[in-house]
């Protein structure tokens, strides 16, 4: 989608959704603008069904509207009516050794500096990016960034693009310093009720508790946070609740981080040799 038609596309959004709540409004324009981009890049026409997105999107921000079983369903029906198979995107993004750029100099001033950089790439950098309507974005997107750290939903077609996008902005900025950024596709339940939600009720999740032997329970236990030595049927159920959303996602995304973090080679920076002048500050890398 070009960019002229993505903000066209963003205006109407807003224009349709009409939440009171401004934190709920941001987060429905967010999915709706995704699932819209996701549409349009599988070949079919979103502005006939504009209506019916936002009403989706707006569902999702505001899930205990409704019972689980039925929200659930509508949101399976969404996707298998339009041939959708995970439309949107969780992305993460986290900074890489923060320590090392920071204080790469022992002069006060310029670690203070470094700080700084880190900081305002973290959040003016951060929304230029989600505000390119070329790479069919908007703030709305955003649903955390600071600390280093972004979280946000994206069109899974648009993935990719976007996480490279960020890690370019550090390195040309910083020529040092990186970010990791990951992205995985869910479907639209799973944000409101997490991992294979669809799959894995409540009643399947008592009994594979009861089913489960001492050792496979106590992995369940620090999974679902049971606290009782031994957890009644009312127990089950709400250390399932209280597992199954949208934190058990982020979760996830820690984990895959995480991962990423430990697997990523290291940005190579050349020793100086008889014609290149060491940097003033940290006397190791060249000026």
């Amino acid at each position: 989608m070009d960019a002229e038609l993505y903000k066209e596309l963003v205006n109407k959004v807003k224009a349709e959704i009409t939440i009171s709540e401004n934190a709920d409004r941001e987060i429905a324009i967010g999915f709706a603008s995704c699932i819209a981009v996701q549409l349009d890049n599988d070949g079919k026409d979103y502005e006939l069904c504009l209506s019916e997105i936002c009403q989706i999107a707006t569902t999702i921000a505001n899930p205990s509207s409704k019972s689980r079983k039925d929200l659930l369903d509508e949101l399976d029906d969404f996707e298998k009516k339009f041939d959708l198979s995970k439309p949107v995107s969780l992305l993460c993004a986290d900074t890489d050794k923060v320590k090392s750029y920071v204080f790469g100099s022992a002069k006060l001033p310029e670690v203070r500096g470094a700080s700084i950089i880190l900081d305002e790439l973290n959040k003016s950098g951060i929304e230029k990016i989600f505000s390119k309507d070329e790479l069919n974005v908007c703030k709305e997107c955003l649903i955390y960034y600071a600390g280093g750290s972004v979280m946000a939903i994206v069109p899974s077609c648009k993935a990719q693009e976007i996480c490279k996008e960020i890690e370019k902005m550090y390195l040309n900025t910083t020529k040092v310093a990186t970010i990791t950024a990951i992205a995985e596709p869910f479907h639209l339940y799973e944000y409101c009720f997490g991992l294979n939600a669809n799959n894995f009720s409540c009643e399947d999740f008592k009994e594979m508790w009861r089913k489960s032997d001492p050792k496979q329970k106590k992995i369940i236990r620090n999974y679902y946070d049971i606290k009782a030595d031994e957890p009644s049927d009312k127990d089950l159920e709400d250390a399932f609740e209280k597992t199954k959303g949208f934190n058990e996602l982020t979760r996830f995304m820690t984990n895959r981080l995480k991962v990423a973090k430990q697997n990523k080679e290291s940005v190579p920076y050349f020793e100086t040799g008889r014609f290149l002048r060491l940097c003033d500050s940290c006397q190791s890398k060249t000026a």
